[in-house]
């Protein structure tokens, strides 16, 4: 089994807009935009971590995305206590970085001896 600890990870975090919280916080109605966008930040709270090869390509990945994600830095310690299997992690670099094939054997080798772990 491949030491998962050796990787970096980061996992995507929805900024909900106040206006959006509060209309939430009390039940209120949305308007067609808040719908679609809290539609949108559904697909993105669960977070899944991503992993990198070093916590300078995990560094360079971190900070805002978009107007309403922000990628933060994670463990996979913390990404295990937070209840993600292997099975949602996914490789943050991009399929033509060489540093693709150095994540991608530990993590493709950790997900096919899930969830016999």
């Amino acid at each position: 089994m491949t030491d998962l600890s050796v990787l970096s990870f980061a996992r995507p975090v929805p900024e909900i807009p106040d206006t959006l919280m509060a209309k939430l916080a009390c039940a209120a109605p949305l308007s067609a935009p808040e719908k679609e966008l809290y539609t949108t930040l559904c697909g993105v709270t669960p977070g899944y971590p991503e992993a990198f090869n070093s916590t300078e390509a995990r560094d360079a990945a971190l900070g805002r995305f978009g107007s309403y994600v922000k990628f933060v830095a994670a463990t996979w310690a913390e990404a295990e206590a937070g209840g993600f299997p292997i099975a949602s992690v996914a490789i943050g670099h991009a399929l033509a970085d060489p540093a693709f094939d150095e994540v991608a054997p530990a993590i493709l080798d950790a997900v096919a001896s899930w969830p016999a772990r």
